[in-house]
């Protein structure tokens, strides 16, 4: 923070911290499938027809072996099994013990495949469901960036906090997601330099 506000932390006439929060439906920073019949579309492609992601359709009827309910039932999606055995682990609740480390090791590398199926839609279309997915966002961040360059930006920083499908959606539209479901509490940075370097 030194090296951005350094001369206005010295003189303490920094301004205080402004958050700015918006209401739900406009919200841009997690995809909204609620909002997009193409993207709500896709998502229950992913969550409910498995035959899309190859092997998904195993592991679902595994998981409703192990919680004991009936083939017909729609409410499992793996993305949500693999999140809350996922909290579990990190707060230290136990975890169901027909779980063990095969089924939570399955989830976890299908749980992604599953998500940038439902924010990206199946491979070849991502052209088509990402700019729903992330593209607001995005544009977002692009604008940032022009009135950077235009020098019409008042603020030195823009610090955005969002949900991991949001940093799946975007690493998959960056063309940087290496498969992998993102780690609690990581980040992306997105950087302007300027100068003689």
């Amino acid at each position: 923070m030194a090296g951005v506000y350094g001369k206005q932390l010295k003189s303490n006439s920094v301004e205080p911290l402004k958050v700015h929060v918006d209401h739900a439906n406009r919200e841009v920073l997690y995809p909204q499938e609620h909002l997009h019949p193409s993207l709500k579309q896709m998502w229950h492609q992913a969550q409910h027809a498995p035959d899309f992601i190859p092997g998904s359709a195993a592991l679902i009827k595994k998981v409703k072996e192990l919680l004991a309910l009936p083939d017909d039932d729609k409410r499992i999606d793996l993305t949500g099994v693999k999140d809350d055995l996922s909290t579990r682990m990190v707060h230290g609740f136990p975890i169901p013990p027909q779980f063990g480390n095969d089924v939570i090791e399955s989830l976890k590398e299908m749980s992604p495949k599953v998500l940038q199926y439902a924010l990206g839609g199946p491979p070849g279309e991502q052209v088509k469901y990402l700019p729903i997915s992330i593209g607001t966002l995005l544009h977002l961040i692009r604008e940032v960036f022009q009135k950077l360059k235009e020098g019409k930006l008042k603020e030195k920083m823009h610090l955005y906090f969002c949900h991991d499908t949001t940093l799946t959606a975007l690493l998959v539209a960056l063309g940087i997601f290496d498969g992998d479901w993102p780690p609690l509490c990581c980040s992306i940075s997105l950087e302007s330099i300027s100068g003689g370097r």
